[in-house]
């Protein structure tokens, strides 16, 4: 089965015939070209993955076929071989050009790694980026995701996820001014932003129907907005954040420290304490206790030690599968894949 398709340009006869004996026997379909000109005239004739270039070659230089390719095909990777140019190298390196280079003389596994390698940057670049409202979200996605391949489970193929952290404000407000930015623009890829079911203004304005099963809207330019569809276990209280697709013995799980995350209705909303331990309590201000689904700070003990755990620490934990935190069961998550996986048929006329 062919791994992709590659085109390899070199005036050398030679150099070309190695490269596409190396690259046909790793299960590449390869196509050659002998000067820039010849390279160029087939790209515009036939999509490649991977375009493996010389840089010196006469009139069109590996460099110049590089600019023209990504100023015209963009989702094609480019891959400068080169025995020279430091000054270039620098260039690349200082991210003028987002190109690849290949130092001569080119080795076998050198030459297989660097192809490889721009084959897994292409399906990263093709396939869906979920962008999630919360900081932790997407950990939660990508363990889940992984849990349900192992068991056969998943209905998406590739997707990529915009992963940040602390040096990202991100709430659903944020999100939704992106998304709406984001649909002003063409965008080369399916962009979806996740957002939670705990702000019902928000719900209804990032899905056409936040009760139906759907529960997605379409931005135009390939931007989409997606609500977290309610888990089995959660249609009693519909308004989830992602660590409610947690069985509750999930979510209660300590640390190696003794921290945990607590549920918002197991503090006394008047008094902050807990229901059944009256030495631990939470010191958020009486509306917030009303209203908060998942506490992951101010819980304290007779001590007056936190013993809650962060979220993001939760999040790390479940995706590094650390002991206690390795056995959780992704099941609940299988309804968000399958919304995704729908926006992905939708978006490529295969809806319905």
């Amino acid at each position: 089965m062919s791994q992709g398709k590659i085109l390899v340009v070199d005036n050398e006869l030679d150099i070309v015939a190695l490269y596409e004996r190396t690259l046909k026997g790793a299960g590449y379909t390869v196509e050659r070209a002998l000067s820039g000109e010849e390279g160029w005239e087939k790209c515009q004739q036939t999509r490649y993955d991977v375009i493996l270039t010389d840089w010196r070659m006469g009139k069109l230089s590996g460099l110049d076929l590089y600019k023209k390719v990504e100023a015209t095909y963009p989702a094609t990777e480019v891959i400068i071989i080169t025995g020279f140019g430091d000054d270039f190298k620098r260039e690349v390196d200082q991210g003028r050009y987002k190109v690849d280079l290949l130092q001569k003389p080119v080795q076998r596994q050198s030459l297989l790694n660097k192809v490889k390698s721009a084959m897994d940057d292409l399906v990263e670049k093709k396939c869906p980026l979920i962008i999630t409202e919360g900081k932790t979200d997407w950990k939660h996605l990508k363990a889940a995701l992984r849990w349900l391949r192992a068991r056969g489970q998943a209905t998406v193929a590739a997707l990529a996820f915009r992963e940040y952290g602390d040096e990202v404000k991100m709430g659903d407000a944020e999100l939704l001014n992106l998304c709406k930015q984001m649909a002003k623009l063409p965008q080369s890829r399916i962009t979806i932003c996740l957002f939670d079911r705990d702000n019902k203004a928000v719900s209804k304005e990032v899905a056409e129907n936040e009760n139906e099963l759907k529960g997605y809207k379409a931005w135009g330019n390939n931007v989409y907005s997606l609500i977290l569809p309610v888990p089995e276990h959660r249609r009693e209280t519909p308004d989830v954040c992602i660590e409610l697709y947690y069985k509750d013995e999930e979510i209660k799980r300590c640390d190696s420290n003794g921290r945990r995350l607590y549920l918002g209705e197991e503090f006394n909303p008047r008094s902050g304490r807990h229901n059944e331990d009256n030495g631990i309590i939470c010191r958020y201000t009486k509306d917030r206790m009303l209203t908060v689904k998942i506490i992951d700070s101010e819980v304290f003990n007779e001590k007056h030690e936190n013993i809650a755990l962060p979220k993001s620490d939760f999040a790390q934990s479940v995706l590094d599968e650390v002991e206690n935190f390795n056995d959780f069961d992704f099941t609940a998550f299988s309804a968000v894949f399958a919304l995704i996986e729908k926006i992905s048929r939708d978006a490529s006329g295969q809806g319905k």
